[in-house]
């Protein structure tokens, strides 16, 4: 859980900081959009966050 709040804290900064600095913040001379790319992506490297732990979609019954 403290993976997915951390992950959305980074991500509402870093766009609070992208707000603050206008269209220069995704420049290169600002490193916000590295940050940004970084923080999105290693939001999906544990897996979604929208799933439950424990869940699994390929879960099959056999009758």
């Amino acid at each position: 859980m403290i993976k997915v709040v951390a992950s959305n804290m980074v991500l509402n900064v870093i766009d609070r900081a992208f707000q603050a600095f206008g269209a220069v913040g995704i420049s290169e001379d600002f490193p916000l959009a590295y940050m940004w790319a970084n923080a999105r992506t290693l939001r999906l490297a544990d897996g979604p966050e929208g799933a439950p732990p424990g869940c699994s979609c390929l879960e099959l019954s056999v009758e």
